[in-house]
């Protein structure tokens, strides 16, 4: 086994016991978590949920295959159609920046998307974490895009497990 094999199988432990490589420095997950603040989802946020949404790439959405018009969008942010849902705020930065969005589905899912100024950063990994320490533990899904290696790659440093693939077949 060389060096680099070894680094490789340190890096891996380390990813899946919550430390993030952020800057070139190994960060403890207590030390990660303090930057992450949720606020709930309310109607003050339809403006920036619709942002992100527009703002995400096809190959990273698998519940919807078009936009929906800003009033459906708002209809939908209305109708509070998940467990819990929160933008994601950084509360190290001095302007408290809005990151991104998460949720849990009343079916246990998990649903993350940050913005991509923000991504690789540790932002989704850390909300993820924060919302399973929230929540409690149970039984957690996460429904991500086929060809999403990064969210992939992410939901599998936390401990998560590919279950199935699902196919569609549009009329």
């Amino acid at each position: 086994m060389t060096t680099d094999d070894r680094t490789k199988i340190a890096e891996d432990a380390l990813c899946r016991y919550g430390f993030c490589l952020i800057g070139g420095e190994w960060i403890a997950p207590d030390d990660m978590d303090p930057v992450v603040e949720f606020e709930p989802v309310d109607e003050q946020h339809i403006d920036f949920l619709w942002f992100l949404l527009e703002s995400r790439p096809k190959d990273a959405c698998i519940s919807h295959t078009k936009m929906p018009t800003m009033r459906e969008h708002a209809d939908f942010v209305r109708s509070k159609p998940y467990e819990v849902w929160y933008i994601i705020k950084d509360r190290s930065r001095s302007d408290g920046d809005l990151v991104g969005a998460c949720y849990i589905t009343r079916n246990n899912e998990i649903g993350v998307h940050v913005h991509h100024n923000f991504q690789a950063q540790g932002y989704g990994r850390r909300a993820v974490r924060k919302l399973m320490s929230m929540h409690g533990p149970r039984k957690w899904l996460a429904n991500i895009a086929p060809l999403n290696d990064r969210s992939q790659m992410m939901f599998s440093r936390l401990g998560f497990r590919k279950l199935q693939e699902v196919w569609v077949k549009d009329e």
